[in-house]
């Protein structure tokens, strides 16, 4: 059961409505927020800071590309960080009710 991450500068009311969204996809089992992390990079030659909100979402590996669609598609990035980090061991009960809280 991987956990995959992304970071945006969306409105906290934006995410109500993508993990709503991805829940009734059944894409995701769960997401979780990170609000307010300082970030800085590197973008376009310069060294850049700000402030932006972070998500954990927690699904299966099979819906990684359509997750990935969604948050090209819906997100302000024009690069957005998504990341696939596979559980390597956890909560049996959990790791069940979210594979089956992401089953078709």
């Amino acid at each position: 059961m991987p956990e995959i991450q992304r970071s945006c500068r969306f409105l906290k009311v934006d995410f109500d409505c993508y993990f709503q969204n991805l829940l009734e996809q059944r894409l995701i089992a769960c997401g979780s927020l990170f609000p307010e992390i300082e970030s800085m990079y590197r973008w376009k030659g310069k060294i850049e800071e700000g402030k932006e909100i972070k998500a954990v979402l927690k699904t299966q590996g099979c819906r990684f590309e359509a997750i990935c669609m969604y948050i090209v598609e819906n997100g302000s990035y024009e690069i957005p960080e998504i990341a696939q980090v596979d559980v390597v061991k956890g909560n049996p009960l959990y790791l069940s009710w979210a594979l089956e809280a992401t089953l078709p």
